[in-house]
């Protein structure tokens, strides 16, 4: 691109568009280059070399059309555009400046270009204390080279951000909030012999000094895709770069995000003889218009990425700048490669250990009573058993070395003699399980016999299930249980129309949708286990349908009694499953199994009155004890799930999802709600203690009651307030 011409690229999302202006903007611009200014969107400017007095009379005309009620932000608006806001009335429309580029200096003679985040520093600036970044020389506070170069704040300087524009941004790594930036920094560390990987995420500044956590002279890698740089964090990071660099072996990053991509491209940061394995860039899928983020390697022909919310082929928003920048260390050694391929299956191992030991998920057999080895399949662990099989933590080596962790599922040996239909059941859910495919269904990837082992190797799924979400005890804000409705109504519409090799529907009924059987792993992915119980076919229906299986609390009435059933059974425990994560208590779970079989025979919906009203009216049809008055599939469902989440807030991604679990199970999170639940307890005692001295039985139940209300809803608005800040 020469210096005289003006480049714009514009990507359209779902409601949304981004816009990016490089070059000259001069006499040259033409207004029809942004395209229509409709719809929310962000125009990103750090490219602008220059602004003519032609190009202010182009650029001013050129937003001139945009409406107030039509949320439009400007990103890292450069000095020389920064100068034209402060001079010319009318330059930038009703448009608004979210983040903009300012010059300082320090008493040592330092000069420097730093970010200004309008948004969140804006009440500062216009009541005129500016902000005094730290000096990357000396660390000294440093001030604007001129007083009143962010006078433009006042006026055109953004006070919120449009949601669906901050997804966008957020979901790009164009933008991270101030209250993502506060996140801590969280460093997760695992060993392979004299080699050494860290991930890091969250905020990074001046006070993290890693370098003794990775002070071997073999290979570090960084894998940093969830790095924020903050305040002086650039200057940090490339310190420790440096010194990582100079006692490794080598140093590798991996997934490094846009944000330091930015950082390179313009000369605010070095990544010295660091390697580059792989850089996040924005995608866009060119069938829904979702904007997302895509590993691709500076070095190797990959496959196009694929959108993660439909899995068609998504192309990239913009061209990566600077590359050559970025891989100056050269391309990592076929050691590092080999050590790549196996860290994320040493963090899931680390990941999984460190749980076993804090939160044990049932009574397993004693390690001491596994085989070393079943299969083909290293046993490293037991996780959980159940009254048919334990699932093992396992590792199957492979070709090169590369190993991957999975979850062995063995079939109990004592039921051998004892309960023969046993084998058949698990035999039964093997070869059903193993011929579906779908993102929202666990994967089987082996199934087979080895010394008197019988056994299925299956997906390992690092993440969460929905019954310790509820556990938690507050209402899941609406929007998150839509999506997950929605990723779930889409696991079931696919396994209601699963075909087989020869293309016959295989008729799956899952009978167990409950909460212990879906699962959030760590990137927000929405995944239904266990097929211990499912139906398929018309025979096999016909044989087991008199018999009752599944967990009784989430069961459709006419599985309760033992009928025939098809996909709407499923559907209606569907139901109960989001009425659960709306209100946070359970539906039909009682004391016992009679009293939990005459409350879901009684039909009794409670109402959920914090939940919208077109989500509650989904889920009563859902839980209509006539299946002809639910919904007629899965599909209809995920339909209208998906129509209705812009009216919640927008469509979510799975990172988001990811996000929210991360957060909800974080260790400040539970900090936070034993205090808010102690402090709730305290009001209600000293409502107590001020009641008569003898209250009569009826006082003392309205105390207990306005307490349990207090904490109830005290939870729920700091669940709901957390996803509304985001």
């Amino acid at each position: 691109m020469s210096e005289s011409s003006v480049v714009v690229e514009r990507v359209n999302g779902r409601g949304v568009a981004f816009i990016r202006i490089s070059g000259r903007v001069d006499e040259r611009f033409d207004a029809a280059q942004l395209g229509a200014l409709d719809v929310p969107l962000a125009l990103e400017l750090s490219g602008v070399r220059a602004v003519t007095s032609f190009g202010v009379r182009q650029f001013t005309g050129a937003l001139a059309g945009l409406s107030p009620l039509t949320p439009a932000y400007l990103l890292e608006c450069p000095p020389c555009f920064v100068d034209q806001l402060n001079l010319v009335q009318g330059f930038i429309g009703a448009a608004e400046v979210l983040t903009a580029r300012a010059l300082f200096s320090c008493g040592c003679g330092a000069e420097v270009e730093e970010t200004i985040d309008v948004l969140s520093d804006g009440a500062r600036i216009r009541s005129g204390r500016p902000p005094e970044p730290a000096c990357h020389n000396c660390g000294t506070p440093m001030r604007l080279v001129e007083d009143d170069s962010l006078r433009f704040v006042a006026h055109k300087g953004a006070r919120r951000l449009d949601p669906r524009v901050g997804a966008m941004l957020t979901q790009l790594g164009l933008y991270t909030p101030a209250a993502q930036e506060d996140r801590s920094l969280s460093v997760q560390k695992v060993v392979d012999g004299a080699n050494v990987a860290l991930r890091l995420e969250g905020g990074f500044g001046e006070q993290h000094r890693l370098a003794r956590m990775a002070d071997d002279d073999g290979i570090v890698i960084l894998l940093i895709a969830g790095l924020i740089l903050r305040g002086v964090g650039a200057a940090a990071f490339e310190q420790l770069l440096a010194t990582l660099g100079n006692s490794a072996k080598e140093l590798v990053l991996r997934d490094v995000p846009p944000q330091i991509v930015s950082l390179v491209s313009v000369g605010a940061l070095s990544l010295g003889a660091a390697k580059i394995a792989s850089l996040l860039q924005p995608v866009r899928c060119g069938s829904c218009d979702e904007l997302s983020l895509a590993s691709t390697s500076p070095f190797d022909d990959v496959e196009a990425p694929r959108c993660p919310r439909c899995g068609q082929p998504a192309v990239p928003v913009t061209k990566t700048p600077a590359l050559d920048l970025l891989v100056r260390g050269g391309e990592p050694s076929v050691a590092a490669r080999a050590l790549l391929d196996r860290v994320d299956g040493l963090f899931s191992q680390a990941a999984v250990e460190a749980r076993l030991v804090t939160r044990p998920r049932g009574a397993a057999s004693a390690n001491a009573d596994l085989p070393a080895q079943i299969g083909g399949y290293k046993i490293l662990r037991s996780l959980s058993a159940g009254g048919m099989a334990e699932v093992l933590l396992a590792t199957r080596g492979s070709l090169g070395g590369v190993e991957k962790l999975v979850a062995l599922k063995r079939f109990r040996r004592d039921l051998f003699q004892s309960a023969p239909a046993a084998i058949a059941m698990f035999l039964a859910e093997a070869r059903l399980a193993a011929q579906l495919s779908h993102p929202n269904v666990v994967q089987i990837f082996d199934v087979g016999e080895s010394e008197g082992d019988l056994f299925m190797a299956m997906e390992l799924i690092d993440g969460r299930d929905l019954r310790e979400l509820i556990d938690l005890g507050q209402p899941v804000p609406a929007p998150i249980v839509a999506h997950i409705g929605l990723e779930l109504a889409r696991a079931l519409a696919y396994l209601h129309e699963a075909r087989d090799l020869r293309g016959r529907t295989l008729k799956i009924v899952h009978r167990d949708v409950s909460p212990q059987n879906v699962l959030v792993d760590k990137s927000g992915r929405v995944v239904l286990i266990d097929f211990g119980v499912a139906l398929a076919g018309e025979g096999e229906l016909q044989q087991r349908r008199r018999k009752v299986a599944g967990n009784l609390a989430f069961m459709s009435p006419e599985q309760c009694y033992g009928e025939p059933l098809d996909g709407r059974s499923d559907l209606f425990s569907l139901g109960v499953v989001l009425w659960e994560l709306l209100s946070a208590a359970p539906l039909f779970r009682r004391h016992d199994a009679e009293e939990t079989r005459r409350a879901l025979l009684a039909g009794k919906i409670p109402p959920l009155p914090a939940a919208p009203p077109a989500l509650e009216a989904l889920v009563r049809r859902l839980l209509s004890p006539e299946r002809e008055k639910r919904p007629t599939s899965a599909e209809v469902v995920a339909g209208e799930l998906d129509a209705m989440l812009p009216a919640l807030g927008g469509r979510m991604t799975p990172a988001e999802l990811g996000a929210f679990m991360s957060l909800e199970f974080s260790p400040r999170a539970e900090e936070d709600r034993a205090r808010r639940s102690g402090e709730q307890m305290a009001v209600a005692m000293r409502m107590a203690r001020q009641a008569a001295v003898r209250p009569s039985l009826v006082t003392r139940h309205r105390v207990m009651l306005i307490a349990l209300a207090l904490i109830a809803v005290g939870a729920s608005a700091a669940v709901v307030g957390h996803f509304l800040s985001r």
